[in-house]
């Protein structure tokens, strides 16, 4: 039986990804997200959403495919829509023009995002930050 604590004594996890020889990953990239804000939080909200790794896994080749030179920064925001749902936030940090830009992303849209917006369960947002 798992046990469950309240204060978890985890400060920070590590996991493991592997990939086959096939992969599209770039392995030479040392760090495919970039935290902002405080980076326990963040890590404390993929503990609780645990899908949302698999998904960041899963989408950061697609960004970097429409996206190339971008960073793409995580951080942990409450929608003031929605008093107390926390989100995950993707910001897609771009110097391309503001209509290249919703290009891309339209683009990206429609190649991935869209058939997965489900899986987030509206816990993750992707977006445009530009530089």
């Amino acid at each position: 039986m798992t046990k469950l604590y309240k204060n978890s004594p985890i400060s920070e996890a590590v996991c493991e990804f592997q990939f086959g020889q096939d992969s599209p990953w770039d392995f030479t990239v040392p760090e495919w997200y970039v935290f902002r804000g405080e980076r326990t939080g963040i890590l404390r909200f993929l503990e609780k959403y645990p899908f949302l790794v698999s998904l960041l896994v899963e989408v950061y080749p697609h960004i970097k495919e429409f996206f190339p030179h971008s960073l793409v920064y995580l951080t942990v925001a409450t929608d003031p829509e929605e008093f107390g749902t926390d989100r995950l936030i993707a910001f897609i940090a771009t110097d391309l023009e503001p209509d290249d830009a919703l290009d891309a992303l339209s683009a990206f849209d429609k190649k991935w995002w869209l058939n997965s917006l489900k899986r987030t369960q509206g816990k993750l947002c992707i977006t445009l930050e530009f530089r």
